[in-house]
């Protein structure tokens, strides 16, 4: 599939690279055919909606500059997104730019998790949750202790930014 992108012109998308998100991306429900375009040498990507090039996102691998990053990810979420082995799972947080590198910032607070095997995709709101929309991406906060999060009652979410 030949996809008009708003950085890179047309670019070709093997049709097995095609990411659903059946409820869109919150702010933008209605578009929910994404392509994850990554580069090896690159530790960012862009997730680019492939029916409209003007909506696209930076996206990194939250443990490159979280290492210590991680939620459970709730029963419902891994009901919708069928995910039956975590080894399917691939986590992508947005990237927000400041005037440079030096100001950008990480959502943490909703990644986006992708099934592989699936082709499914859900960004996911971790709440309530000690991660932030914007955390520093380069130069993290630290905080000493974990946090337990409650998650409707049923379920408990994790998140811990430090051992």
């Amino acid at each position: 599939m030949i996809v008009n992108t708003l950085h890179f012109g047309e670019i070709e998308v093997p049709d097995d690279q095609l990411i659903e998100f059946p409820h869109g991306i919150p702010g933008f429900e209605r578009h929910r055919r994404f392509a994850l375009i990554e580069s090896p040498s690159n530790p960012f990507a862009y997730l680019q909606n492939v029916d409209d090039p003007y909506v696209g996102f930076l996206v990194t691998d939250p443990f490159t500059f979280f290492p210590n990053y991680e939620f459970v990810l709730g029963e419902e979420w891994r009901g919708q997104l069928r995910i039956e082995d975590p080894g399917d799972v691939l986590v992508r947080v947005t990237v927000k730019l400041g005037s440079g590198l030096s100001d950008a910032t990480a959502n943490l607070l909703g990644p986006i998790v992708i099934n592989q095997r699936e082709r499914l995709g859900q960004q996911v709101v971790l709440y309530p949750s000690a991660y932030t929309t914007r955390e520093p991406l380069l130069f993290p906060g630290e905080r000493d202790e974990p946090c337990r999060l409650a998650d409707s009652g049923e379920e408990e979410r994790h998140a811990r930014t430090q051992p």
